[in-house]
């Protein structure tokens, strides 16, 4: 069964068709390239199986279950969130507490990252924390460290690293070699 499957997607801005009449399955372990001109919509189509537009026309179908993770094209600009908080946040929700419970601790806020962590036990949440820090080694990152502090490659590097912690089925990566040190 597909993960994901498009019928008959079309899109247009303004008066120009971007995507017109386009179908396609995805399946399970497809490597798939959109090779095209400048401004001609491959990052519309990615943000159309991503979930962040809708088309005019046609269906999407994903699969139940189905995670897709969306690398933009270009790294966010100035951003003071540290590395960590940034990564963690590709987790969803329990992201957002293991964030909240890292910043108390080093506040010293103990009483109240007494209560987060009898959350983040019954979330099973640990595991979580664990393979941020992972995922932050594997990539050479400082969890500690604020994105606006890096180069276009580095931020590009924690972006991909968000993407990659939610351990996605689809992974779409907008000219993922833009950036690179």
């Amino acid at each position: 069964m597909p993960l994901i499957t498009l019928d008959n997607i079309s899109l247009s801005f303004s008066d120009k068709p971007i995507l017109n009449g386009v179908s396609a399955t995805i399946q399970k372990g497809d490597k798939i390239a959109l090779i095209g001109r400048n401004g001609e919509g491959k990052s519309t189509f990615m943000r159309i199986l991503a979930g962040t537009i809708e088309a005019d026309d046609g269906k999407l179908k994903i699969k139940n279950g189905t995670k897709i993770s969306y690398l933009e094209q270009t790294p966010p600009q100035d951003n003071d969130k540290k590395l960590f908080d940034i990564v963690a946040e590709g987790l969803g929700d329990i992201g957002d507490i293991l964030t909240q419970y890292q910043h108390l601790v080093s506040d010293g806020k103990l009483d109240q990252a007494g209560e987060l962590q009898e959350e983040i036990d019954q979330l099973d949440g640990w595991q979580y924390l664990h393979k941020i820090e992972a995922i932050l080694n594997r990539f050479n990152l400082n969890a500690k460290t604020t994105l606006s502090a890096l180069s276009g490659g580095w931020r590009r590097r924690v972006m991909l690293a968000r993407a990659l912690i939610q351990e996605p089925n689809v992974l779409l990566l907008d000219e993922p070699t833009n950036h690179m040190d």
